[in-house]
């Protein structure tokens, strides 16, 4: 009987305590898994400069030790960054106690009402009960990696908006009389990062390039003559001959009262007349401006 051998290799076995969480090629693998760890954790921002670590610690004993292996064992380095970045699937079971509701363990255990229905399905969300068994299943990372760097980019300094007062406009109108435009700074900032979150951000130094350029808004203040409420009245007696809406194949914009000749029409509202006379299909025509509720 022809025996089969397994080639294997010289690598590098990297274990978390007692945990293996991956089989390196080399040591310039392991090198390079650290550093595909450290860069895939700093955050990105739009126009950096400049990354400086200043310290990166990972909390678990690692231990990297060289191990003879089947060569069919050996992972890609990206591929193990991407495991240690997403972590593992870690499964708890959770007892329902006494007041609880399915959202205060939601909140309790940081996962969505949505994965625990996931993982429970014949579990009513709505009807839990003490003593009542819920499993929790969560991503925990494989490592807790820390990371301090100093980070230098430029960003935008937002430009204020200044205000001009003027007596001869109508109160509560506003006109942009000069458009503002953000500057630019060359920042530093001092960032803490734990598994790839930002938990501490401090600026250290800010460099002004380009200044923002401040926008300039006219105000009215003048008190208008017309006190409009946007409660409009029905302006005259009569039916409603026509709705707003679709007439006749075409948009009808507004409506129309039939009465009498010589039936009072009163304004529906506090406003400014400004057009008397013949308009058209409307015939006799008053306009009145309402303001703000035109």
């Amino acid at each position: 009987m022809r025996k089969e051998f397994k080639l294997k290799i010289p690598a590098y076995v990297v274990k978390v305590g007692n945990e293996q969480i991956a089989v390196l090629a080399s040591k310039k693998d392991y090198e390079t898994l650290i550093e595909t760890i450290k860069s895939r954790y700093i955050p990105k921002y739009e126009k950096t400069k400049n990354v400086e670590i200043k310290s990166f610690k990972i909390d678990e004993n690692v231990l990297a030790t060289i191990q003879y292996v089947d060569a069919a064992l050996v992972e890609d380095v990206d591929d193990v960054a991407e495991k240690i970045i997403k972590g593992k699937l870690v499964e708890e079971k959770y007892v329902v106690k006494q007041g609880d509701t399915i959202w205060n363990i939601s909140l309790e255990k940081g996962i969505g009402i949505d994965e625990i229905a996931t993982y429970n399905p014949n579990l009513n969300l709505d009807k839990i009960k003490p003593g009542q068994e819920i499993i929790i299943v969560k991503n925990e990372p494989y490592l807790n990696i820390e990371i301090e760097v100093n980070i230098v980019a430029d960003e935008e300094v937002p430009y204020e908006e200044k205000q001009v007062f003027d007596k001869t406009m109508n109160k509560g109108k506003k006109v942009v009389k000069e458009q503002g435009k953000n500057g630019l700074a060359e920042v530093t900032k001092s960032v803490k990062i734990v598994n790839g979150n930002v938990v501490e951000e401090n600026v250290v130094s800010s460099k002004l390039i380009e200044a923002p350029k401040n926008s300039l808004v006219v105000i009215g203040t003048k008190q208008s003559n017309i006190v409009a409420t946007g409660m409009f009245i029905r302006p005259s007696r009569g039916y409603i001959s026509s709705y707003f809406g679709q007439r006749w194949g075409r948009m009808h914009q507004g409506i129309d009262i039939a009465g009498p000749t010589g039936t009072p029409i009163y304004a529906a509202d506090a406003g400014k007349v400004v057009f008397t006379g013949w308009m058209g299909s409307y015939g006799k025509c008053v306009m009145i401006d309402h303001g703000e509720w035109l």
